[in-house]
């Protein structure tokens, strides 16, 4: 019975070795680095599955970058000017506590600011609605008449808008001032 069991063992004994000995191996084959280089890398892929994802790209919309309108030979030079002649101010310029007066024309309420060392003549700007305008309207109604604002401009076709940001009444002093 012993001679049973040894020769059970030992018909185990080499086949166990042997698979210890695959499992080494391909451990070895693992760890080792790559001697392909990455184009080599890139063509394991199915021609098949290359195609269909290159497909796929083609087909993909992609957002296109809008560039500016190039000044031509034929067109003038110099900024845009609004309808009132005036050149247009960049959008996103914000206008810091300038003070002026609102005032309502073809329905619409705008902002006149006064003149300061940037700009020369009075300019009209239209407000976008908003909670600040309304607030504004009913100062107005109250009696006050000028404002100091602080104000994003924005700009669309040939106009310039303002969305407020921050509101004040001017307050005057009377003959007590600066």
């Amino acid at each position: 019975m012993f001679s049973w069991i040894l020769a059970g063992l030992c018909m185990l004994m080499p086949a166990g070795q042997e698979g210890g000995r695959q499992q080494a191996g391909a451990q070895q084959v693992e760890s080792q680095p790559t001697t392909q280089p990455a184009e080599a890398a890139g063509t394991l892929r199915k021609p098949a599955q290359a195609d269909i994802l290159r497909g796929l790209l083609r087909q993909a919309e992609r957002p296109t970058p809008i560039r500016p309108v190039e000044v031509g030979p034929g067109q003038p030079q110099g900024p845009a000017r609004g309808a009132d002649g005036q050149p247009l101010i960049l959008e996103g310029t914000m206008i810091v506590e300038r003070r002026g007066r609102l005032v309502h024309e073809e329905g619409r309420a705008k902002f006149v600011l006064h003149a300061d060392v940037d700009s020369p003549a009075p300019r009209t700007l239209e407000i976008v609605p908003s909670q600040l305008l309304e607030a504004m309207e009913r100062e107005e109604q109250a009696g006050f008449a000028e404002f100091i604002i602080t104000a994003e401009v924005t700009r669309y076709k040939d106009r310039n808008y303002l969305i407020l940001r921050k509101i004040l009444r001017r307050v005057g002093h009377g003959n007590v001032g600066p």
